[in-house]
């Protein structure tokens, strides 16, 4: 799965890159379970609310092209 692909490699990599400490990914398998109600590993939910906005910014949640 794509946005699987994007949190638990580019995205996660890139806030490893600013610094931030990121857990291990869960498996593919657990994201599509856990998506519809929780909306997955998302490892941006890990770093600290007064970094939040640029590492959001840095690291977007989303890739770019997911939506066509």
């Amino acid at each position: 799965m794509y946005l699987y692909r994007y949190r638990a490699g580019e995205m996660r990599q890139c806030l490893i890159d600013l610094g931030h400490e990121i857990s291990e990914p869960t498996s593919e398998q657990v994201f599509l379970d856990e998506y519809p109600r929780t909306g997955g590993y998302n490892p941006i939910n890990e770093v600290d609310m007064s970094s939040f906005a640029g590492a959001d910014e840095t690291c977007p949640q989303l890739p770019k092209g997911l939506w066509g």
